[in-house]
């Protein structure tokens, strides 16, 4: 049986790279390597079939034309901007993206989240009980009568032309931007190493520092990773900074939120809503002051039990390898871009 090297470029830790390399098909032979240098990558990938690149990571022409057998670059994630389309195209290497399906997942929750705390979803679904009772008496409607808001709730608001600042732009704020676009929502966003500006334009992106993101945004969407380098977890003076009012969402890594700064900014106003999915202890404990603030029906609050990432249907791991597969049985490519 032919065997043909592959590349794996990651980010990821080694319980992702043990379940990547025990997914690969039998005539791959998977080389993967966490954060590799440019010299390293340069000496692997010469005599490399196949390369994997997981979410970011440049390549270029120089490493490109360091592998003379290279068939396909499959980019693990959406993103391609640190890819030279041009030169793999003119080379006759083939470049693919894949979405990747968490990512998906959890920008589509992050969007129930903000339209959920916006449209005060729940607040008004605990005013909706049964044996409420409203200060004006029940019409029949018919298209001149109807009683638009008769509770009278005030802190409804749309998401057009809304500020959402995304903290920790990885693949997750890529989804989520796309899905803001079309509501026309400025969108500033912070990460260590800021995009380039073609991608901002085509996203419709504006970089900020931190700080200017809390003070500027209505919502603040914080999608920090727990990594070395990153600043610390979003707490009292960095709420402080943001507008009195806003949103706060998180659905990044654990332990990045300073829960009991979050519950009291809640109680004073200074937060006008606030939504998560991850916690710093899981399942949460019974004393986490979040739970406390919930039960208070006129608090805008939205938790749900770390479940953004939804029910992959697939197994992601297996997919990883799917246009290979293709290429090499000389079937069509998914995502192609060259």
């Amino acid at each position: 049986m032919q065997k043909y090297k592959v590349i794996y470029q990651t980010s990821l830790s080694e319980v992702h790279q043990a379940a990547a390399l025990s997914s690969a098909p039998e005539n791959l032979d998977v080389v993967i390597r966490r954060d590799p240098s440019r010299e390293e990558m340069i000496e692997l990938i010469s005599d490399a079939d196949f390369l994997i690149s997981e979410r970011e990571g440049i390549i270029d022409n120089e490493l490109i034309s360091c592998a003379p057998g290279l068939k396909l670059i499959q980019r693990i994630g959406r993103r391609s901007y640190d890819i030279d389309l041009e030169y793999a195209k003119s080379s006759g290497v083939a470049v693919c993206t894949q979405p990747i399906e968490k990512a998906l997942n959890v920008a589509e929750h992050m969007m129930m989240q903000i339209l959920t705390l916006s449209k005060y979803t729940l607040g008004s679904m605990n005013i909706m009980k049964p044996g409420a009772s409203w200060d004006r008496e029940p019409q029949k409607c018919d298209e001149d009568t109807f009683a638009i808001n008769w509770t009278g709730i005030k802190n409804i608001r749309s998401l057009h032309n809304m500020t959402v600042g995304i903290l920790g732009f990885g693949e997750v704020g890529h989804e989520l931007a796309l899905r803001l676009k079309p509501f026309r929502s400025v969108i500033l966003y912070n990460k260590r190493n800021r995009l380039p500006v073609s991608v901002e334009k085509d996203l419709g992106l504006q970089y900020s520092n931190r700080d200017a993101m809390f003070r500027e945004s209505d919502i603040v969407c914080s999608l920090l990773p727990l990594l070395p380098g990153i600043p610390g977890s979003i707490d009292k003076p960095t709420i402080d900074l943001m507008k009195h009012g806003s949103f706060l969402v998180h659905c990044g890594a654990s332990s990045t939120i300073n829960e009991r700064d979050v519950a009291e900014a809640l109680k004073s106003g200074q937060l006008g809503g606030f939504a998560a999915d991850t916690y710093a202890w899981e399942p949460v404990e019974p004393d986490n002051p979040l739970l406390a603030v919930s039960v208070n029906p006129v608090i805008n609050i939205v938790l749900t039990p770390h479940i953004a990432v939804g029910s992959v249907s697939r197994p992601w791991f297996e997919s990883i390898y799917t246009n290979i597969i293709s290429y090499l049985a000389k079937e069509s490519l998914s995502d192609r871009l060259v």
